[in-house]
């Protein structure tokens, strides 16, 4: 289903020692690398990560969608567009 030419999916994270996590993809090996701030944050920004394979599939099953609704959200495909755009590196 994605246009864009990264690491298919599916993604996972691990943190294998404190403060640094890694994405990868088995077949892969390790996709990125970042570090658990005191924030704490660093394991919601490995999901997040992590989970945007899916994301973006997701993005253009519902851009699809909404283009066979006549007229109706086009408002919600160019905010689709754009972030499929910033996504994929494209123009929105």
């Amino acid at each position: 289903m994605s246009e864009a030419k990264h690491t298919p999916g599916p993604w996972q994270w691990t943190q294998h020692f404190d403060p640094t996590i890694s994405i990868y993809k088995d077949g892969f090996g390790q996709i990125a690398r970042l570090y658990d701030s005191s924030a704490g944050t660093g394991k919601a920004n490995a999901r997040l990560i992590a989970a945007a394979p899916d994301l973006l599939d997701a993005l253009y099953l519902v851009r699809d969608y909404i283009a066979t609704m006549k007229g109706n959200g086009h408002e919600y495909s160019m905010s689709i567009d754009a972030a499929i755009a910033k996504a994929t590196g494209g123009a929105a």
